[in-house]
């Protein structure tokens, strides 16, 4: 819905619903001893055995989204979505996030506007963005088992059920059916600036982000049975400094030189980890994020 109140203001409005389904299969096959050399074939082998997964996941969301601008020179955007997962306890499961903006391009007055400076923007935003927990994360799943009888390279599920053999065996993570959706708050201020017809522009931003209840597989003493455990383990910040300056020292009818810089820092910090989590890896042999 587009609207012009007047020959100050406009706006326009955009709301909408949607869902999505996630569906991830997989399929593995094995095989050993192969009857004859260098044919790569799962045919050629003696011996094989197959594994099968499948993951699903469902996700619904309602959104807005509202632009109004003043003059075509301030700019005001505002939007808002609240999703429901499927991957989250029930209790749990919908989260809100919503987001503004707001721009404001300074040499549309023309009491700013110049032959040095000829373009000029300020701008700020703030958004909130929520993150849901990972497929089949709420509980502790069992999988397949594979044993070793001394004659082949394994048996697996299903097998004769007088052989005395385990059906399947615990996964090395624990579930947790206390999952939270992860948050990022974002903060962002930066300028716009052009000068000499712009032939010389320069954008800088400075940014800020703090991610809490994030969710991360943590080791666990192997006492318990297990390897590791999902938790809402850390808060993470995210902070820098982006700046830009782009050029152009010649520009004629048939040539033209641009030279461009940039220049940028981040400083990424966890700034806690959750009661009685003293490290967690996060690359290696063990899932992270």
């Amino acid at each position: 819905l587009k609207k012009t109140f007047n020959d100050n203001f406009s706006g326009s409005l955009l709301v909408g619903h949607n869902y999505f389904t996630l569906r991830n299969q997989a399929r593995l096959a094995h095989g050993s001893t192969f009857v004859l050399p260098n044919f790569l074939d799962m045919s050629n082998a003696s011996s094989y055995t197959n594994d099968e997964s499948e993951q699903r996941k469902r996700t619904m969301a309602f959104y807005g989204e509202a632009h109004l601008d003043y003059k075509n020179m301030l700019f005001l955007t505002v939007t808002g979505r609240r999703e429901t997962s499927s991957t989250l306890p029930e209790q749990n499961n919908s989260f809100f996030y919503p987001s503004a903006s707001l721009a404001w391009e300074f040499t549309k007055l023309p009491s700013l506007a110049g032959d040095v400076l000829a373009y000029g923007k300020l701008r700020g935003s703030f958004a909130q963005v929520g993150k849901d927990a990972p497929i089949q994360g709420l509980q502790t799943y069992f999988s397949g088992a594979t044993i070793n009888d001394g004659f082949t390279s394994g048996i697996q599920f299903p097998i004769n059920e007088n052989a005395g053999y385990q059906y399947s065996s615990t996964t090395s993570v624990i579930g947790n059916p206390n999952l939270k959706a992860e948050k990022t708050n974002s903060y962002e201020i930066g300028a716009d600036l052009g000068f000499l017809q712009n032939r010389v522009t320069l954008n800088a931003t400075y940014y800020y982000s703090k991610s809490t209840d994030v969710i991360l597989t943590v080791p666990i003493a192997y006492s318990t049975g297990f390897a590791s455990q999902l938790l809402n383990a850390a808060t993470i910040e995210n902070k820098g400094f982006e700046v830009t300056l782009n050029t152009t020292p010649i520009k004629t009818n048939d040539f033209q030189w641009d030279l461009n810089f940039n220049w940028a820092r981040n400083v990424n910090e966890v700034v806690s980890l959750a009661e009685g989590v003293p490290k967690v890896l996060i690359a290696g042999f063990q899932n992270g994020e």
